[in-house]
């Protein structure tokens, strides 16, 4: 059984991406713009609210509660060997 992962770091990029950092060591490039179409994200529109992204409960999180998973930004990431910004 694979542990979950855990984020210790993010910033904001061009284009809605996150630049994550895993408690494994590993930076990875997370391109959120997929999941804007859904309503729960739509205020990440807005360029000054995604830039609020933080680091909370071992995930990415914005002010009104918006998440995501830790599971999703494990998978989904180019890790260390992708182009960060």
């Amino acid at each position: 059984m694979e542990l979950l992962r855990q984020i210790t770091k993010v910033s904001t990029a061009d284009n809605y991406r996150l630049l994550v950092s895993f408690d494994t060591g590993e930076n990875g490039v997370f391109d959120m713009t997929p999941l804007l179409v859904y309503p729960c994200y739509s205020r990440l529109k807005d360029a000054s609210y995604f830039s609020l992204a933080r680091t909370e409960r071992g995930t990415v999180v914005w002010p009104n509660d918006e998440d995501v998973a830790p599971e999703l930004l494990w998978e989904q990431s180019c890790k260390d060997k992708c182009e960060m910004i």
